[in-house]
C-alpha cells in the first residue's frame, strides 16, 4: 500500500522545481493515484496550494517533518503515465519546469481549480 507521494506543487519558482514528499492520510489511501490533483500545505506558513502526484512510495522516506496531503481534488487522474513521460522529456529538451510542462498538458480549468 502506498503511504507517501512525490508531488509537484503549483508554484512557478524554479527553486521549487522538484518533487516534495507528502504523507497520504488514511482517509485517502487507495484514492490518491499517480496523476491525482491534491491540495497540500506548502512553505513555512503551510499555505494550501494545488499539487500533482507524480510518484507513490510504500516505504517512509528518510525525511523528517513530512506534511500530510489535505484533500483530493478529483476522483480521477488528471495526468496519465504517458503525460508524465512527456513532461520529463519536455523538461529535458526545453529546460522547462515541471509546472510549466504540466500547464501545457492539463486543461487550465483544472490547473485553476475550476471543476
Amino acid at each position: 500500500m502506498f503511504e507517501y507521494a512525490g508531488i509537484i506543487v503549483n508554484n512557478e519558482s524554479s527553486q521549487v522545481d522538484k518533487l516534495f514528499t507528502y504523507k497520504i492520510p488514511e482517509m485517502l489511501l487507495n484514492k490518491v493515484v499517480i496523476g491525482s490533483r491534491v491540495k497540500v500545505p506548502f512553505g513555512m506558513g503551510n499555505k494550501t496550494i494545488d499539487g500533482f502526484v507524480i510518484e507513490l512510495y510504500e516505504d517512509k522516506p528518510n525525511i523528517t517533518g513530512i506534511k500530510p496531503i489535505r484533500e483530493l481534488c478529483e476522483d480521477f487522474s488528471v495526468i496519465s503515465n504517458d503525460d508524465i513521460e512527456l513532461i520529463n522529456k519536455m523538461r529535458e529538451k526545453y529546460l522547462s519546469t515541471y509546472i510549466e510542462c504540466i500547464k501545457a498538458i492539463v486543461p487550465s480549468a483544472l490547473i485553476n481549480g475550476i471543476k
